[in-house]
């Protein structure tokens, strides 16, 4: 098995089909991973959500279930906690504060998969305890809103490049 090890680019309209793009690569003889791999999403509509199937995304989910994993929604919500920037209405410092102060709740209720912090948790307290360095302070709102409806949409990444959060 070998890996795709050249930077690796696609660009969708449709987060569904942009997804199955990746999996089309993926399943090509030979190729196990793709990194670096950059999905962009073009697709949005006023409310900043990414169009998608939702025939592909219950797909997605019925498979998820079928082996024991969390949904698209639940694992999106790791990414990025689309209520919680909805209750801060675009308050960023409240956004991040809303999330940092029901954190332990979150690490509590799923203690497994949050010992060592959820994605989001990491972006924006990174060293931990509330005290840590928060990689999303110096981004726009514009920015983070427009993230937001990617990432509620479910993407799961080894990596994120700093600039696009």
């Amino acid at each position: 098995m070998s890996k795709i090890a050249e930077p690796e680019s696609i660009v969708a309209a449709n987060l569904s089909l942009g997804w199955a793009s990746v999996l089309d690569r993926l399943a090509r003889p030979g190729v196990e991973a793709i990194s670096p791999l950059t999905l962009s999403i073009t697709g949005f509509n006023d409310q900043g959500v990414a169009a998608e199937v939702p025939e592909i995304r219950a797909a997605v989910d019925t498979l998820l279930a079928a082996k024991g994993k969390r949904d698209v929604e639940n694992v999106a919500w790791t990414i990025f906690p689309q209520r919680y920037w909805q209750m801060a209405e675009g308050n960023r410092a409240e956004f991040f504060k809303i999330f940092l102060e029901a954190f332990p709740r979150i690490r509590d209720y799923n203690s497994q998969n949050n010992k060592r912090g959820s994605y989001f948790q990491r972006m924006i307290d990174f060293e931990g305890s509330g005290a840590g360095f928060n990689q999303l302070h110096g981004f726009s709102t514009n920015m983070i809103a427009t993230q937001a409806g990617a990432a509620r949409n479910g993407r799961r990444r080894r990596s994120i490049p700093i600039a696009t959060c």
